[in-house]
């Protein structure tokens, strides 16, 4: 985040931003912090929290994508696993609904 280096992995932690985004229906990160306090504080090892009514498979992808050490974070590939997994516990849980 200080050195301007852009990755994959730097793509990875802002996707992880995206899905704050979509969760908290476009709200903006780090609410009520400054610029300032969040390049200060991201690195000492400060995380955004749940957003509320956030499913903890939602959360806990986040959390992956915004692991301090870049090579922690997972691929895009692994992301599209996950989130097919999350999608498709979702849709059924959906299906099952619609049988009442």
């Amino acid at each position: 985040m200080h050195d301007n280096k852009f990755s994959i992995k730097s793509d990875v932690w802002s996707f992880g931003i995206l899905l704050y985004e979509i969760m908290t229906f476009g709200q903006m990160p780090y609410p009520a912090m400054t610029n300032y306090q969040v390049v200060q504080r991201v690195p000492q090892g400060y995380r955004m929290p749940c957003p509320p009514n956030c499913p903890k498979v939602m959360y806990d992808i986040m959390m992956d994508c915004w692991k301090q050490d870049e090579p922690d974070r997972p691929t895009f590939e692994t992301l599209q696993w996950k989130l097919e997994d999350f999608f498709d516990m979702d849709v059924t849980s959906y299906d099952d609904a619609a049988r009442y």
